[in-house]
């Protein structure tokens, strides 16, 4: 085997593997007990859908627990846009205009994680378990900003590890990234 071809495919996996070991890292001030509890009753639901695109991490209640949703949703909406809008499009087609087409997009991932992120935390401070006791673990007002803060960071990493499997490794990062988390969460059914 070509030795360049196998340095991609080792940095590929080992940022595969630092996307798993993410998925294990909770956002601060949750009670982990209460929000398995939550999915374990509504695993059959769309939240099960988002759990499994997300590789379990939605149920673990981690950093990259949003994936990289907010950035498939900001393309998206920049795609509909550059339709909409011939300046847009020109700036796309341009080199010199792409990354500034990019880093729009990014911009908007930021925004995008930031609110799905805070709209998450005050969804957990009203979550209560069987015994009623509360999901999240420390003052409220402190919860959302920790958990607004750190969503978006993880959300903003993956994207981050997605370009760098698209540049340095075998593939499109970003699409390997949710293979990986749907992959991931195989084996638990079985």
């Amino acid at each position: 085997m070509n030795k360049d071809l196998l340095n991609k495919i080792l940095i590929t996996l080992g940022f595969i593997l630092i996307y798993r070991v993410l998925a294990y890292v909770p956002v601060p001030g949750v009670d982990l007990t209460v929000v398995k509890e939550f999915f374990d009753t509504n695993s059959n639901n769309a939240l099960g859908l988002v759990n499994m695109f997300s590789g379990n991490a939605v149920k673990r209640m981690s950093i990259i627990a949003l994936g990289v949703m907010p950035y498939i949703t900001a393309s998206i909406i920049m795609e509909l846009l550059a339709a909409t809008f011939p300046k847009l499009a020109e700036l796309k087609k341009d080199s010199q205009g792409f990354q500034k087409y990019m880093q729009i997009v990014k911009y908007s991932t930021v925004a995008i994680s930031f609110i799905q992120a805070i709209g998450i935390a005050i969804g957990l401070t009203s979550l209560t378990g069987k015994a009623g006791e509360s999901a999240v673990m420390i003052d409220t007002s402190t919860f959302v900003i920790l958990t607004a803060f750190s969503m978006m960071g993880g959300t903003m990493l993956l994207v981050w590890i997605g370009e760098q499997i698209t540049e340095r490794g075998v593939g499109n990062g970003i699409s390997l990234i949710i293979f990986a988390g749907i992959v991931s969460a195989i084996p638990s059914p079985i």
